[in-house]
């Protein structure tokens, strides 16, 4: 019969005693593991992010100021670093394609720093010009909220084109096979004509 005591260390101690379980020599090795909490971002992200993005009407109003105060930012940094003396920022709307398309003539971004950073939510590496763009929720609900997303930048004489959508990114937070490729490559004729500065990004979302 177990008495009361056995709920409080000492009865547990009393029960290992009985059973003959309890380690009485005081020189006996004892090994330590050290543990490693972690958390799955990807899950994470998945689980609360439907609770923090807000309604569905949130998503137009969240996805122009993240992607504003991205250009606003890249610009800056362009400015400070020398590159252009003016800044250059358009918003357009497609009602037809419901399409919202941002671009600006800041740094751009390398392909290392669209795969990396402007897809990462919660990083902690970022440029001066904070190009990679913002952090947290906003950010969530800009690359996971839409249907479509498209980005082409350039930098360095170099322009990398990435076209995705919210379920493969989704899809790719378990899966990182599942990730979407970016391209990259000298610029075109067009692309070019497009970025006269030499750098710039243009994103458009659906």
């Amino acid at each position: 019969e177990i008495n009361s005591a056995s709920g409080s260390y000492g009865g547990v101690v009393g029960m290992a005693r009985a059973a003959g379980m309890e380690d009485t020599s005081n020189t006996q090795m004892r090994e330590e593991v050290d543990t490693s909490p972690g958390v799955n971002t990807g899950r994470l992200a998945k689980l609360l992010g439907p609770k923090l993005y807000g309604t569905p009407e949130d998503l137009p109003t969240v996805t122009v100021k993240e992607l504003f105060q991205n250009g606003f930012d890249a610009v800056k940094g362009a400015i400070e670093q020398g590159r252009i003396t003016q800044g250059d920022m358009r918003i357009t709307t497609n009602r037809d394609n419901r399409t919202i398309t941002f671009y600006d003539n800041g740094t751009g971004m390398s392909p290392d720093v669209l795969g990396k950073q402007f897809l990462e939510i919660a990083g902690t590496h970022k440029e001066s010009n904070r190009a990679s763009g913002g952090l947290g929720i906003a950010k969530m609900l800009t690359l996971f909220g839409n249907k479509g997303l498209r980005v082409l930048t350039m930098r360095e004489g170099k322009v990398a084109r990435l076209v995705t959508s919210g379920d493969e990114l989704f899809a790719a937070l378990d899966d990182r096979s599942k990730s979407p490729k970016i391209q990259y490559s000298a610029p075109t004729a067009q692309e070019l004509a497009m970025f006269p500065d030499g750098h710039g990004t243009v994103v458009s979302v659906t």
